[in-house]
């Protein structure tokens, strides 16, 4: 599995230093680690990197540690950073970093214990800011997470009406400077499915002869931005006509990349043919792959996932045979 996405707030937590008075309540006090303390984290770590930070006014008298959020945040009064009702959908956020021109740069929502399609909810309302968003949460509320973003259905209700079911639309963009890296489990096919690669290759400088430190003021004139839109709704259009997004050669070669990137057993076993599989005992083949693996040093992959991917790929099953007086699995037509 990845590593865990708070894994920063968790390392942070480890070098809080907490006073002697306190000390001997851990022990029997694990509720010290709530809501409140992970709030309090995040302030902290927002002062560390010289943001304004900002808790709910109605989280103020939550302990951290030993303090109340009140004494550890800058502000619990949302700045004046856009019309009011989008002011207001930002107030309950349970924490922000804002920057020097009163921005805001970061936002957080702790899932503690509160259902987390709330806090993606929220995050969409929001979603027009140049603003990161952070769902803080323990590792093992990761598969509801994984469950909101995948497109099922999800159960929701309105305060005091019947319970409903609705199957979340929207897509997830990111945008990053490399391709994160995810790990090559049994889970990876699943991820890699529902990834679409648009890599931005172009870079402009002053050494191009078409470079234009001011070109965003050439991009948001009426007719710039009446040509994007209309670049938008062509492609729409197409998905929507073709249910799908379309391919090309460039992101293809992108996104193969990638895959041999975070999976390369898939090269190896491009590198075999199906007359050197069948037949073949499972343990031997395996073996062989495991030197590949060492020779390249490479982490290879379990055997029994390694073995699904050779079977996959070249249409084969496995079966019990009898070979030198024991039973051993090979490699088979089916």
């Amino acid at each position: 599995m990845a590593r865990d996405p708070n894994w920063k707030v968790k390392k942070a937590r480890s070098i809080v230093i907490i006073p002697t008075k306190i000390a001997s309540r851990l022990a029997e006090n694990l509720e010290i680690f709530t809501h409140g303390y992970y709030q309090g984290l995040i302030t902290e770590i927002g002062h560390m990197r010289h943001y304004l930070t900002y808790v709910p006014a109605q989280d103020q008298h939550r302990m951290f540690i030993d303090k109340p959020l009140i004494e550890v945040c800058d502000t619990i009064q949302l700045p004046a950073f856009s019309y009011p009702y989008l002011i207001n959908r930002a107030r309950t956020v349970d924490a922000i970093w804002f920057n020097g021109r009163g921005m805001p740069d970061s936002m957080f929502e702790v899932e503690h214990s509160t259902d987390i399609q709330n806090s993606i909810t929220k995050f969409c309302d929001l979603q027009d800011f140049n603003c990161r968003f952070f769902i803080v949460a323990a590792e093992s509320r990761y598969e509801q997470f994984k469950k909101i973003v995948s497109g099922e259905k999800i159960t929701a209700e309105q305060k005091g009406r019947d319970k409903f079911e609705f199957t979340p639309y929207c897509k997830l963009i990111y945008s990053a400077n490399s391709l994160p890296k995810i790990s090559n489990g049994d889970d990876a096919e699943a991820v890699l499915s529902r990834l679409i690669i648009v890599p931005f290759k172009a870079y402009f400088d002053s050494s191009n002869k078409d470079f234009k430190p001011f070109v965003i003021d050439d991009l948001i004139t009426p007719e710039s931005m009446e040509y994007l839109i209309n670049i938008g709704i062509k492609g729409l259009k197409r998905v929507l006509k073709n249910r799908k997004f379309t391919e090309s050669e460039f992101t293809n070669k992108e996104f193969e990349e990638y895959r041999s990137e975070i999976d390369p057993t898939n090269d190896y076993i491009n590198s075999l043919s199906v007359d050197m599989i069948v037949d073949e005992k499972v343990g031997d083949i395996y073996i062989e792959y495991v030197q590949y693996c060492v020779s390249e040093g490479l982490e290879p992959i379990a055997n029994n996932t390694f073995s699904r991917k050779v079977q996959l790929a070249f249409g084969l099953t496995s079966k019990n045979k009898r070979a030198n007086g024991s039973l051993s699995k090979f490699y088979v037509r089916k």
